[in-house]
């Protein structure tokens, strides 16, 4: 019955270290590919919409000039500010946004939108809400692997009392046999 008790603690142990060492490796990943986000890199523009879709992100085009996209908090405030009702295809629209750290270079999260003299995003407010949902992203990786570490100390904590103590155990049972044989 030991016997089995071992094997399962050195089992558990391995496959915890291994789901240790994944868990690892995804969230240095994504850890990588999400860097903390200080607004430094705000381009200014004006953009003529070629292409625009309302789901639950604003999705901009403008000829060359790539992609653009609202998401999160600041679509919410832009959409309550009367975005969707008053941006068309066609329409010329002042932008700020977001040029490095994001994606493949091809699609920039916009942090200001303006048309005329409408303004339906602030860009204080856009860069705090950008900054604020970036980093959340690496919190929640950040909170997986100090979770999945924990995991793994305790059942490797585990696995060497129970290493330990079943040592200890023998070599009792060990010295009980030798003295039972010493007075017999």
């Amino acid at each position: 019955m030991r016997k089995i008790f071992t094997i399962l603690t050195y089992i558990f142990t391995a496959v915890d270290f291994f789901i240790l060492m994944g868990v690892l490796i995804v969230t240095s990943v994504g850890l990588a590919i999400n860097p903390t986000y200080e607004a430094t890199e705000i381009q200014y523009g004006n953009l003529v919409i070629t292409q625009l879709s309302f789901e639950e992100e604003l999705l901009m085009g403008g000829s060359d000039s790539g992609n653009f996209y609202m998401d999160g908090e600041n679509y919410l405030i832009a959409i309550e500010n009367g975005m969707a009702d008053l941006i068309q295809i066609g329409d010329e629209v002042q932008i700020a946004y977001g040029r490095m750290g994001f994606g493949d270079s091809f699609e920039y999260p916009v942090v200001m939108l303006a048309k005329d003299d409408i303004v339906f995003l602030e860009e204080e407010d856009g860069i705090q809400n950008l900054i604020d949902m970036r980093n959340a992203v690496r919190n929640e990786l950040i909170v997986t692997r100090l979770w999945n570490i924990g995991v793994f100390v305790i059942l490797l904590g585990g696995s060497i009392y129970w290493m330990v103590s079943r040592k200890a155990l023998n070599e009792k049972m060990i010295l009980e046999k030798s003295s039972q044989g010493t007075s017999s």
